[in-house]
């Protein structure tokens, strides 16, 4: 049971504590001297500046809606590839006469002139660019991969003067090679090649045109 204090005097009140000091720890010096350790504090983390206060946005007037229109046909994948055709032609006599009807890709148009011009008496063929084409003409298998069989037997260039001087897209059997098939050697013209083989139509425009006027 409590204890309940006489009436008239007043109660005790507790005698204060006070806190109880750690000593710091003693650290013997070298020299023989008692030197006291300073007790590191917990770091505390840093508070961050208080800086000026923000200012709330201004409100003005709502400016005119913009819409970006994207352009038709913009960014629907990659363009295509251009085809870039290419003419034949080969030298019959003093003029060169057209090899092909339709434009064809660039090996091929190699493969027709050296073609033509290794079985008749013609020496030189020459290819030129006919622009954009949606599609190639195409050429008979044993013209196929001509050029690159026959390269030996073509030079690029032109002797002048003991000179030589490159030709572009121009192709000139060589000396050596000049008889050595069937059609050379019975002396067949580049004009009835290309018609019997039915490189060009009407034989309009093969023969070469005299200088002299007609009286």
């Amino acid at each position: 049971p409590r204890r309940v204090p006489p009436r008239g005097r007043p109660p005790r009140r507790p005698p204060k504590r006070m806190p109880r000091r750690i000593p710091t720890p003693l650290r013997v010096a070298p020299s023989g001297k008692i030197v006291r350790i300073p007790l590191r504090r917990a770091a505390q983390p840093r508070r961050a500046p208080r800086g000026p206060p923000r200012r709330p946005p201004r409100m003005g007037r709502p400016g005119p809606l913009k819409i970006r229109i994207k352009p038709v046909g913009v960014g629907k994948g990659k363009k295509k590839a251009r085809k870039i055709g290419y003419d034949v032609f080969g030298k019959s006599g003093k003029r060169f006469i057209k090899l092909n009807k339709v434009p064809l890709s660039r090996q091929d148009a190699k493969s027709r002139g050296k073609f033509a011009i290794d079985h008749t008496t013609a020496k030189t063929t020459k290819i030129k660019p006919a622009g954009a084409v949606k599609k190639f003409g195409s050429i008979t298998k044993p013209e196929k991969g001509y050029s690159r069989k026959v390269k030996f037997k073509f030079r690029e260039f032109r002797i002048r003067k003991g000179k030589k001087i490159k030709q572009k897209n121009t192709f000139i059997e060589k000396r050596r090679f000049g008889i050595d098939q069937p059609g050379e050697v019975r002396g067949l013209s580049l004009a009835k090649f290309a018609k019997h083989r039915g490189f060009i139509g009407k034989s309009k425009g093969i023969k070469i045109r005299s200088s002299k006027k007609k009286r």
